[in-house]
């Protein structure tokens, strides 16, 4: 698919292509860890752990916060629901 984009040096040019590439494989890379590691991840890098420092797997609030919202497991339902006060469906 990169090549596609980079065209034999008629389309895109590299760097600008091997720079979205590299954004959309750190994502996909972010969605093989468990629910427990990117919920501990968010706690550090949006302030509630913050004496531990930075993100330990590089992704930003919104980043991890998009990908607990699109996992479908109770752990991420149940932590975004308490975090953020949302209130339990009627469903």
């Amino acid at each position: 698919m990169l090549e596609f984009f980079i065209s034999g040096g008629d389309g895109l040019p590299r760097g600008v292509v091997e720079n979205h590439v590299a954004r959309a494989r750190h994502v996909i890379k972010l969605h093989s860890y468990e629910t427990r590691e990117l919920i501990e991840d968010l706690k550090s890098v949006s302030g509630v752990e913050r004496q531990r420092g930075g993100s330990r797997l590089g992704a930003d609030t919104p980043t991890l916060l998009r990908i607990l919202c699109h996992r479908s497991d109770s752990e991420a339902s149940q932590f975004l629901k308490k975090q953020f006060k949302i209130p339990k469906s009627s469903v």
